[in-house]
């Protein structure tokens, strides 16, 4: 399965998100395979409910078909990079969504393993084994632009305001995948910087996830 519209192959993280979820829903709308990484969900369970959820908010009537459309597989950059396995010849774009939005001062070093040494990781994989992925989508945030008001221009921020470790680890993970398409990668990066997104516009769909200190 490569390379046509009608048979694209998606890599994707943070599946198990609201963003991820909806994200993933809508390319198997299109007919395209998702192969999900997710963490602590050995038999796939939970990536398979949130797609679900999300799909179930719309009410097109297309028929998905997960045998086919759907692959669940542990977040485990080093056993991809060593299961040599003809799959990874079938991607053909990367959306990694996950994250982990820790506010604390005392989570800032898992998150800087998790946000930056992860995503890093991923990217230089997929640059290196997956010679047909034509792009890396990774979602950041808005607030990589500082914590001031005003607005924020679509560039990379060289001395933004940051004010938790999830504003700094988003951060170095846009400066980390810059350096390396700087440095040569031929992998081309998208960055997303969306806000805080609590909910579906459409449908008035929210998944009930309390928003720390941004008070949602």
């Amino acid at each position: 399965m490569t390379g046509t519209s009608n048979s694209k192959t998606i890599l994707m993280t943070g599946v198990t998100g609201f963003i991820g979820s909806y994200l993933a829903a809508a390319f198997m709308r299109q007919g395209f395979k998702v192969i999900a990484l997710t963490r602590n969900d050995e038999h796939g369970k939970r990536t398979l409910d949130a797609i679900n959820t999300a799909l179930h908010q719309d009410e097109s009537g297309v028929t998905i078909d997960f045998v086919r459309q759907l692959l669940v597989l542990p977040y485990d950059v080093e056993a991809l990079r060593q299961s040599h396995s003809p799959m990874l010849l079938d991607i053909n774009e990367v959306w990694h969504c996950a994250a982990e939005m820790s506010f604390s001062p005392r989570k800032l070093e898992s998150s800087f393993q998790s946000n930056v040494g992860m995503t890093s990781d991923l990217y230089r994989a997929m640059a290196t084994l997956s010679p047909n992925c034509k792009r890396f989508f990774y979602v950041s945030t808005a607030y990589t632009g500082g914590a001031e008001p005003g607005l924020k221009k679509e560039v990379l921020h060289t001395h933004p305001q940051l004010i938790n470790p999830y504003q700094v680890t988003k951060w170095s993970t846009e400066m980390s995948l810059a350096t390396q398409v700087m440095q040569g990668s031929t992998l081309p990066v998208t960055l997303f910087r969306p806000a805080v997104v609590i909910g579906d516009t459409r449908t008035g769909y929210y998944p009930g996830s309390p928003f720390g200190i941004y008070m949602y």
